[in-house]
């Protein structure tokens, strides 16, 4: 019984970390994606500003639409992934 009893922390403490990675991993992964792309459109407002509109343009709509794809994609696929684990359990 004793045995049972460790495994079954072990299997939760196991459970606990991965969970606490996963969120990690998830924040450190919008912090870049947003840092990219803040930086994208700022980098493409400068070129602009300095008369490079159609490139300035491009640039800055290019990190723009980076920016929200990242966030829509990353988001179905968390949904996904909850979907997943709820027809598991």
């Amino acid at each position: 019984m004793a045995m049972a009893e460790e495994q079954s922390k072990h299997r939760r403490e196991l459970e606990k970390m991965a969970l606490q990675t996963d969120s990690r991993n998830s924040l450190l992964g919008i912090i870049a994606a947003f840092s990219l792309g803040a930086i994208t459109i700022v980098t493409g407002g400068i070129v602009a500003a300095f008369g490079y509109s159609l490139g300035g343009a491009i640039l800055g709509s290019s990190g723009l639409v980076g920016l929200v794809s990242a966030f829509i994609f990353g988001t179905r696929e968390r949904r996904k992934e909850r979907e997943a684990k709820a027809k598991i359990h």
